[in-house]
């Protein structure tokens, strides 16, 4: 059964024959255990019953949390500025592509430019499979190449053809898409060559299988069986493909580091049917969450980055007006961590404290010019100390609007 409060449990498991498991037995073996716990790593102190020995300056406590603020993370790979880090991943590793390169990191793989829509990877699966061709370990299909009528037809044609491996990658003619597909596999072949840090986010787990039994990115659209069929993944499912990549980066890149995240990016929708898409897309954030946990419990190789967690405790002032992206700022800010360095101050604009702090603004300035024709003559109105007073009047009602609207993170 549990003993203890929040975090700082104690586990007592006895057999229900055994003395201990009587109500005196469990007393005893609990003041036993608390007594061989020590409190702050001291030794010989004995730590109050329902508290966690502390190790960190981490909270251990969900009222430590909420006076921090923001999550800590636990661990983080040495990374800094001119270290060669590939990300790859869902459209928030777009995000975090761009900040990177904005503090000086060398991000690989190159492309033609900072981000790119085209090079995203949504599932595990796909993520895996992406990291077997880049090694080699896996062959193309040309079977699953993707075929699409264009409806009214074009100047160039009717038929255009697409890369299902990975998002936006069209062509004209099969051939020119062979060629690009060349091009794009040696650029991300060389950059898991060539880079000492792997990041990985993980966005989805409603997979598309093709009919040859590899992954495509996402859905094909139109929607067509077809073409690709909608696979839920499940918590295993996920551990296994990301255990996996583990292991090949391991072999292939024995000294390169490994840091997994989760997107914070809701689901735009979802295909699966008679479910909400906000119950969708916490079942699959849960289910990412779970399998990277588990596979950094196992593996000390393996770095978590908490991302999620970072955005989710922002709220809605951490994303974009569309309510899905997260903010550049916020992005950049988390990723200090990553660069081991002073973290700069984090200021989110909230549109609800806007519209307050005008209304007060106003208020503000109406009773001044009320309470000064009132009560101040005319001849005095007109001397140098009012018109002193009234800038000063009104840079304090400024700063105390810019203050109200203002949110200044923990996260400094």
């Amino acid at each position: 059964m549990f003993r203890g409060g929040t975090l700082g449990v104690v586990l007592d498991v006895v057999n229900e024959d055994s003395p201990s498991s009587s109500p005196a037995g469990g007393a005893s073996a609990e003041k036993a255990a608390m007594k061989s716990v020590p409190a702050s790593g001291s030794p010989g102190e004995v730590s109050q019953p329902g508290r966690r020995a502390r190790t960190s300056e981490m909270p251990v406590e969900w009222k430590e949390h909420l006076r921090k603020g923001l999550p800590v993370p636990s661990s983080l790979p040495p990374i800094e500025r001119g270290s060669r880090v590939l990300t790859m991943g869902s459209c928030f590793a777009n995000e975090v592509r761009s900040a990177l390169i904005d503090d000086g990191v060398d991000v690989l793989p190159r492309f033609e430019s900072k981000v790119s829509e085209r090079f995203l990877w949504y599932t595990p699966m796909s993520l895996l499979q992406e990291v077997r061709l880049a090694f080699g370990l896996f062959r193309r299909d040309e079977r699953d190449l993707w075929e699409h009528l264009v409806v009214p037809a074009r100047p160039r044609g009717s038929r255009r053809w697409q890369d299902p491996y990975r998002r936006l990658v069209f062509a004209d003619t099969r051939e020119e898409l062979v060629r690009t597909i060349g091009e794009q596999d040696r650029t991300i072949r060389e950059g898991f060559e060539q880079a000492g840090h792997f990041l990985f986010t993980l966005g989805l787990i409603e997979a598309w299988r093709l009919p040859t039994g590899n992954w495509a990115c996402l859905e094909p659209f139109p929607l067509d069986p077809a073409k690709a069929e909608l696979h839920v993944l499940g918590v295993g499912e996920c551990t296994a493909a990301i255990r996996e990549i583990v292991r090949i980066l391991s072999e292939r890149r024995p000294g390169a580091s490994i840091t997994l995240t989760v997107s914070p990016v809701p689901l735009r929708l979802t295909y699966r049917e008679g479910i909400d898409v906000a119950v969708a897309n916490s079942e699959s954030k849960s289910t990412l969450r779970a399998a990277v946990g588990e596979v950094c419990r196992q593996d000390p190789r393996v770095h978590y980055f908490p991302s999620y967690e970072i955005v989710t405790a922002l709220g809605s002032r951490a994303f974009e007006q569309d309510g899905r992206h997260v903010r550049h700022e916020v992005v950049a800010t988390a990723l200090d961590w990553f660069l081991r360095r002073k973290r700069r101050p984090l200021i989110l604009y909230s549109k609800r404290r806007a519209k307050v702090a005008l209304l007060t603004l106003v208020y503000w300035e109406g009773m001044f010019w009320a309470s000064a024709e009132t009560f101040v003559s005319e001849e005095a109105a007109c001397a140098p100390g009012i018109g002193v007073l009234w800038l000063a009047y009104l840079f304090v009602a400024w700063e105390l609007a810019h203050w109200s609207v203002m949110h200044r993170s923990s996260l400094v």
